[in-house]
């Protein structure tokens, strides 16, 4: 699969859940709606927000029924407590909070569709970093030799400079040596879980 097919069906995926949430939204308004207090409340605070509009354009004082719509918020949330919903949830629940599941984010590819292609990625080259570890949980016990462990310490310290330092790094290149079963196939997982979480 190409680059070009797997952003494609990112953005199937993405529009999928963009509607699935949206549908369970629009569901639970019509179960709200259904409700006789909550609809009364809707009704008491469409009146009171058309009246708001028309005090605001002839510059009168708006401040009661502010209170009042204030007021109506609160009844609004414990009729729909009492239905077993929340305000939250007559809202579609998006998972990416800052493209709100469009991928598209201040008009370039959001952050979430990296990370849904770099896992795709991770898939397809049989790639699995569940049991691999953050760096500053790298265990150091394969070292028996307390030379071994020091350099081990500042080989982890470099890589983590390395992490937190990448995005502004010229060249992002590292070159890891050393004899068969030293770590380096690990320590390299443990970097590509590290910058997989910052979303690259």
């Amino acid at each position: 699969m190409t680059k070009r097919d797997l952003i494609k069906e990112i953005f199937a995926e993405l529009s999928a859940k963009r509607n699935h949430a949206k549908v369970i939204a629009e569901h639970n308004k019509r179960i709200a709606e259904q409700n006789n207090e909550f609809r009364e409340i809707l009704k008491n605070e469409r009146y009171l927000k058309l009246e708001l509009g028309k005090l605001q354009f002839e510059q009168q004082d708006t401040t009661k029924l502010k209170e009042k719509l204030n007021e109506l918020e609160s009844s609004k949330v414990v009729a729909l407590q009492k239905i077993g919903l929340s305000i939250s949830d007559l809202q579609p629940k998006y998972d990416c909070k800052k493209c709100l599941d469009t991928g598209v984010f201040e008009n370039s590819i959001c952050s979430c569709v990296s990370q849904m292609y770099n896992n795709k990625l991770m898939l397809q080259c049989n790639v699995n970093l569940n049991n691999i570890p953050m760096l500053n949980d790298y265990d150091y016990k394969f070292f028996t030799d307390e030379g071994e462990q020091t350099f081990a310490k500042k080989c982890v310290k470099t890589l983590t400079d390395y992490v937190n330092k990448f995005d502004n790094l010229t060249l992002k290149n590292i070159v890891m040596c050393g004899a068969s079963g030293t770590g380096k196939t690990y320590l390299t997982q443990c970097i590509a879980k590290e910058l997989i979480a910052k979303n690259k």
